[in-house]
C-alpha cells in the first residue's frame, strides 16, 4: 500500500510504499492522538523521519556538519569573507567554500604563529 509524504508549501509529495499493517497502525495511532489531544506521536515520528531522510539524501545536499559550520565561521572571520547562503544550506557547497579559502586561512594562521 502507498502513503504520501506531502509538503503543501512547495506542492511536493513522495509516495511511500509501506506494508498495509503499518499504514493501519499509523491510522490507529493518529486517531488515538486526535482523541487524546496528544502530539507525542507526531513529535516522535518527526524525529525518526528526519533521521531517516538525512540518511537517504545525497551527501552534497545534506545540511553542513557542525564541524564544517564552525570552520567556515573561523575562515569568514579571519579572512573577512562572507559565507554564501548555499554553503549554509548544503554540505557540497560548504565543502567548496572551505576548499576555496582553507589554503589562505591556513597560511595566515601559520604566519601568525611564527
Amino acid at each position: 500500500m502507498a502513503m504520501r509524504l506531502v509538503d503543501d508549501e512547495r506542492e511536493l509529495s513522495v509516495p511511500l510504499e509501506l506494508d498495509g499493517a503499518y499504514i493501519e497502525a499509523i491510522a490507529a495511532q493518529l486517531q488515538r492522538a486526535e482523541t487524546s489531544g496528544s502530539s507525542a506521536f507526531a513529535k516522535r515520528f518527526s524525529t525518526i523521519l528526519q533521521d531517516i531522510i538525512g540518511q537517504a539524501l545525497d551527501s552534497d545536499i545534506k545540511p553542513p556538519t557542525e564541524t564544517q559550520l564552525k570552520f567556515a565561521l573561523d575562515i569568514a572571520r579571519e579572512l573577512g569573507v562572507a559565507i554564501p547562503g548555499e554553503a549554509l544550506r548544503y554540505r557540497g557547497s560548504m565543502t567548496t567554500f572551505i576548499a576555496r579559502f582553507e589554503p589562505t586561512f591556513s597560511e595566515r594562521r601559520r604566519r601568525l604563529r611564527v
